[in-house]
């Protein structure tokens, strides 16, 4: 006890400043508990120039009903979170120290009621130098917060997020010299506003515009030192014109068809995400020379994708589900990422012998079960892992919607005869496993581990494919299911029995499983690993999430590079049938 003590001493004798740098990594709620240790510790919390209120913490249990709705109690809590504000600002402001960064998140149901608190707030901040102001007020209907002029004198502010408010007032002067990011997300301001933001904020390095209204245009220039730059959900935009020299990463999402996107004066854009856009995508990237890392997601306008570069590092392809065709020359390429429903038709990726995949396969079968699952597991092994050097990870996520009765490893085997593959993590997420008998588990494991050896094997534990909403009693026997399936798959790595292949050279993994043991177990809500000791007894109890096995097999897992037929070139042109 003395020990704990002195090291407690030791950490309150460091200045205050080193104190304050610890305390910015804690939670506001952490900050607030530290009061309790002492009177120095109570002066710390007061004067910590970071001040974050969010008025969720006032809202207790009713924090997860609809934030539009006010009953009685609530507006109690409302005018208690304002006292709490107002109060918490003027101590700090007492003292006359810089304020780093001011954070408000609140609902209002009367504008009027709080409009000379919500512009008292930001006159201390800007008179206190505040570096960084994050702002976002939502109203329950009728007319939002307009921003006060004050606003635009904040010369050191570096970071400028803005949520939900009106930003229509004109001012001759913009002094945001120091300016290096700034948000716009649901902000009611005008398209010259916006462009009087850019031109004259000479340090902008980060531009987010998002759902930021009846936009038609958005010019961006005179922005010498921007280098980000999103674009999302301005579903009205008509045009999109950026010329910044020194631009290396742009975001474009939910854009019509309609819109003309000229992005010539970019020479220096090296990094481009697409998502959910209609729009004529290999005119846009064509122009982009440098270009080193594409992503293309939600986009299911896109049928065909046909792309050439030697700079190219990184591709990501995730959801686009009508995707018939992809050919990619890259002999660069070090990363590549597919996401697909349905394998293309035509396939073929050119990439470096270094380059690293990761491949999700959206595996639904609701007729012919039985025949289609091997077939897409022969896809995968053969038209896939089979002529790729690194797969970093394999996820399989089965969606069942018909029994399957038949299927099994010896006939799974004869369409395959070859040698599994090398994958690191292999994921496998069953939907529906109510429709695999457990007589049929053995075959459905035996199988997966026909395709490949992994490393890390994880296996999806929840109560349906939507794993984050409530449950109910259907989906409490889902979750049922999936803990056999669990505990199934536990058993049979324990006591696997090797009496079994002898006619054949290649056996199944029995043979070549030297140890496995339990990785971690993964919280959906919460990523952080936890520990399992005794995975049949804790595992009623754990949360949604994913149990992580390692597996120690009793030989290399390289594959010869003669046993590897055909160039490291992925080609595929026959159908699924």
């Amino acid at each position: 006890m003395g020990d704990q003590i002195g090291m407690v001493d030791r950490i309150s004798e460091l200045p205050d400043f080193i104190i304050h740098h610890i305390m910015s990594y804690l939670s506001t709620k952490e900050v607030a508990q530290t009061c309790v240790l002492s009177k120095r510790w109570n002066h710390l919390r007061t004067s910590f120039p970071i001040l974050d209120f969010d008025q969720i913490y006032f809202r207790g249990d009713l924090a997860e009903r609809n934030m539009y709705t006010f009953s009685v109690r609530e507006k109690r809590r409302f005018c208690k979170f304002i006292g709490y504000v107002d109060a918490s600002l003027l101590r700090f402001c007492e003292l006359k120290f810089s304020m780093q960064k001011f954070r408000l998140s609140m609902s209002l149901f009367d504008v009027e009621g709080v409009t000379s608190f919500l512009d008292k707030w930001i006159e201390l901040a800007v008179a206190n130098e505040v570096q960084e102001l994050d702002f976002n007020v939502e109203v329950n209907g009728g007319s939002r917060y307009s921003l006060p002029a004050t606003i635009f004198s904040a010369k050191l502010v570096t970071t400028l997020k803005l949520s939900g408010c009106n930003l229509e007032q004109s001012s001759d002067t913009i002094r945001f010299h120091s300016l290096k990011k700034l948000a716009l997300h649901r902000v009611h301001i005008g398209e010259q506003m916006v462009h009087k933001f850019i031109s004259e904020c000479p340090s902008l390095e980060d531009l987010i515009l998002s759902r930021i209204g009846d936009f038609k245009r958005v010019c961006v220039s005179h922005a010498p030192k921007l280098k980000t730059v999103t674009i999302d959900e301005c579903f009205e935009l008509e045009s999109i014109e950026i010329v910044a020299p020194s631009l290396q990463q742009c975001t474009l999402a939910y854009i019509r068809k309609s819109c003309l996107i000229d992005m010539a004066g970019c020479p220096h854009l090296n990094s481009l995400k697409l998502v959910e856009v209609d729009i004529e995508i290999h005119d846009l990237i064509s122009k982009i020379p440098l270009l080193e890392k594409l992503i293309i997601q939600n986009c299911d306008e896109i049928t065909e994708f046909e792309f050439s570069s030697n700079r190219l590092k990184d591709l990501q392809i995730l959801r686009c589900y009508n995707m018939d065709g992809i050919v990619v020359d890259a002999p660069n390429l070090l990363s590549f990422s597919l996401e697909c429903r349905d394998v293309p038709f035509c396939f073929s990726i050119n990439g470096s012998r270094q380059c690293s995949c990761k491949l999700k396969f959206l595996i639904k079968l609701d007729t012919e079960g039985d025949i289609l699952i091997l077939t897409w597991f022969n896809i995968i092994k053969e038209e896939f892992l089979g002529v790729v050097h690194q797969v970093k990870e394999l996820r399989m996520s089965i969606n069942i919607m018909t029994p399957l009765d038949s299927f099994s490893l010896d006939e799974f085997r004869n369409r395959s005869p070859s040698l599994p593959r090398e994958v690191e993590n292999l994921i496998i997420d069953v939907w529906n496993i109510r429709n695999i008998p457990p007589s049929k588990y053995v075959a459905l494991l035996d199988c997966s581990l026909w395709v490949c050896f992994p490393r890390i094997l994880s296996i999806e534990l929840k109560r349906s494919c939507f794993p984050l909403i409530s449950i109910d009693c259907l989906e409490l026997k889902r979750r049922k299911q999936s803990i056999e399936f669990i505990k199934f798959f536990y058993e049979m790595m324990i006591n696997r029995d090797t009496k079994c292949c002898n006619s054949h050279i290649i056996k199944c993994w029995r043979h070549y499983l030297k140890d496995f043991k339990i990785d971690s177990f993964v919280p959906y809500k919460d990523p952080k690993p936890l520990h399992v000791d005794n995975l049949i007894a804790e595992l009623p109890g754990l949360p949604d999430g994913t149990i992580r096995f390692h597996l120690d097999w009793c030989f290399s897992l390289h594959i010869d590079e003669a046993y590897v037929t055909g160039p490291s070139l992925l080609n595929r042109s026959s159908m699924l049938i």
